[in-house]
């Protein structure tokens, strides 16, 4: 019985707080879409109290939530090997050259061959990279290693199958876009080396850039500094979905949990603070963050060898590789079908268009003679923003506060960490932190680092968390997505019914509770209570005011049902939005000669939409299942009346 107002909770979440026990780099991009866009819709992770997405203006649905993998009405799970968290690793690319050590031979190998060999076996330090480029001829051609992804020459298909498939108009008929665009790669043998080579003398630039400007990069120990643990491998692959996953780092040898990995000096990170310093007063002092690091990145990279970031510009990852949902063409995003996906992708093209247009109108046509025309083009700044997106993190810095006193975060460029990959079971944190000043060579100012959050064994990559995002955040930010991500969801939208006698005393309720009349949702707790409120009576209110009632708690039966009835039956209708069935996905899936044939992004899109249909189908049969335990008797409205 409640005595005093309570409206639908409002909970203030800590949305830096994933940074705490994971990676920084997980909120930048999150932050960029709360700041910058005038319409938003909050929805966080129904599996972990630290996230929030900012999902931009999209299809009106009567209904919306955020629902997890395993949904029970409240009771949230994820069971990986039987265990919370616990992934099963496997495809390491030293587990990869060991098979390819202890494979079968012949008897007459030459002597350096074995030499690699039985020096891997036995654990010696090695240089992957050299292993793989003396060993070209002899290594097998495994995913991640000597080809471009799994699909690139890593599949055993007919000869017949791509010149039919590419060349043959009539076997294309009732395909789509899938067949048409098949593609195999990897198969260029000359290109593909001379990228490989490309790729490793950038690497070694980078590394000798970060040792000259205080990194220490060196394999012996120096004065209280212990040897750098890590090898930079220009290609990587996913270790739970064996997808390429671009350069990554690689320990050379055991490296135990809560060690530095590595730290980094402020001097070579890029901010605001060195974007308005580089251009030199063309740029006003409260310019947004994400657009002066933007602008920078575009100006340094324009600069070529000359300019001082040159060996950290020269490994960011082109558009076309890190390939988010803002660049792919229409026949790609028409394979999302109806995902929510598709309208917040067209809605932050927009945005970003918009901005940029801004920009142009604000500052760079003014100061042509700072900002060229030719180079700070709306492309140059997709690409800006895309790696700023994918690979920015925000930390404390200098005991920076805002107007209220409380330590500010900033955003930064980070070269070196953020070519670590993500893995959404990773607790590898970044802190900016004084070291101490006896034994390291960075003195006087705060460095950046970067501890492990496990024992990590020789050859295994280091890898970082993003934070907990959904399939939907990972691919319209970073370009790819999970089949097996603990933290993936479908979004709803939940929205007052116009026909309601009490729509505008509602409506005027939520506005004194800073609510919107359509809202999303973090936990199932809080979707409840917004969903009983938009089926309350007249009845339900027993003459009371609607500040009187208590919403936490069941209000009657009838409520209770047509909350649950709405959520089964929105799931239902998202369901029934798709053109092909979730099971029609999972036998293209499973048909792994033809769908690593695909390129990359339409296999993220059918995978993608594959798991919002498990998801919808798993939580309306939950759901199902709820109601009909209420009707039945089975589960009582309230815990006390079991």
């Amino acid at each position: 019985m409640a005595s005093t107002s309570r409206p639908p909770a409002r909970k203030r979440r800590n949305t830096h707080a994933a940074a705490s026990s994971g990676s920084t780099r997980t909120v930048a991009a999150l932050f960029y879409t709360a700041a910058c866009t005038s319409i938003t819709v909050m929805s966080f992770s129904l599996l972990h109290t630290t996230h929030a997405f900012v999902y931009l203006p999209r299809r009106d649905h009567r209904l919306t939530s955020t629902l997890p993998s395993q949904w029970d009405l409240g009771r949230c799970s994820s069971n990986h090997d039987g265990r919370p968290g616990v992934p099963k690793w496997r495809g390491h690319t030293r587990d990869m050259l060991v098979r390819a050590a202890t494979s079968k031979k012949s008897s007459a190998e030459a002597p350096e061959e074995r030499d690699w060999k039985q020096a891997l076996l036995e654990d010696d330090d090695l240089d992957i990279d050299a292993i793989i480029a003396a060993n070209k001829e002899t290594l097998p051609r495994l995913p991640g290693i000597l080809s471009a992804s799994p699909r690139d020459g890593n599949v055993d298909l007919p000869e017949s199958f791509l010149d039919e498939a590419v060349a043959s108009p009539k076997k294309e008929e009732g395909v789509g876009p899938l067949v048409s665009r098949a593609k195999m790669q990897g198969l260029g043998g000359k290109g593909e080396e001379d990228e490989e080579k490309k790729k490793a003398q950038q690497n070694a630039r980078l590394a000798t850039w970060l040792g000259e400007n205080g990194v220490w990069m060196q394999d012996k120990s120096g004065w209280g500094v212990p040897p750098h643990p890590l090898l930079l491998s220009s290609r990587t692959i996913d270790e739970i979905e064996l997808e390429d996953s671009g350069r990554g780092l690689i320990c050379k040898y055991p490296i135990n949990m809560g060690n530095a990995l590595f730290q980094l000096p402020l001097s070579i990170v890029i901010d605001k603070e060195k974007s308005l310093a580089a251009f030199d007063g063309a740029l006003p002092a409260d310019i947004n963050e994400y657009f002066a690091i933007a602008l920078m990145l575009i100006q340094q990279r324009a600069l070529g060898p000359s300019s001082f970031w040159a060996p950290y510009i020269d490994v960011l990852p082109t558009t076309e590789e890190v390939d988010p949902t803002l660049v792919w063409p229409e026949e790609d995003l028409a394979l999302l079908e109806t995902s929510p996906l598709v309208a917040a992708t067209r809605s932050l093209k927009r945005k970003l268009a918009a901005e940029f247009a801004l920009l142009e109108e604000q500052y760079m046509r003014a100061r042509s003679d700072v900002f060229d025309p030719s180079v700070f083009t709306f492309e140059a700044y997709l690409w800006a923003f895309i790696n700023i997106f994918s690979r920015a993190i925000r930390v404390k810095i200098g005991g920076k506060r805002g107007p209220s006193g409380e330590e500010e975060e900033s955003i930064i460029m980070c070269p070196y960490a953020d070519l670590i990959n993500h893995n959404p079971f990773a607790n590898t944190y970044i802190v900016a932190e004084k070291p101490f000043k006896m034994f390291n060579p960075i003195r006087g100012e705060e460095v950046i680092t970067i501890y492990a959050d496990k024992d990590y064994k020789k050859m295994e990559q280091v890898y970082i968390s993003y934070g907990p995002k959904s399939n939907a955040d990972l691919l319209l930010l970073y370009g790819f997505c999970l089949d097996r991500n603990p933290f993936n969801s479908v979004d709803l939208t939940v929205a007052l019914l116009p026909d309601d006698p009490l729509f505008e005393e509602k409506r005027a309720f939520l506005a004194q509770a800073e609510r919107r009349e359509k809202e999303a949702f973090p936990y199932p707790n809080e979707l409840f209570e917004y969903l009983r409120l938009v089926y309350l009576t007249k009845e339900d209110m027993g003459g009371k005011a609607l500040r009187e009632m208590e919403f936490t708690d069941p209000i009657s039966l009838e409520n209770e049902l047509a909350a649950m009835a709405s959520i089964e039956g929105a799931c239902e209708e998202a369901l029934a939005s798709y053109s092909t069935k979730e099971e029609d996905d999972a036998r293209l899936i499973n048909d792994s000669k033809l769908f690593n044939m695909f390129p990359k992004t339409q296999r993220m899109a059918i995978k993608h939409r594959r798991s919002e249909k498990r998801l919808l189908k798993k939580t309306a049969a939950a759901v199902k299942q709820q109601l009909l335990n209420l009707r039945s008797g089975k589960r009582k409205l309230r815990p006390e009346e079991e």
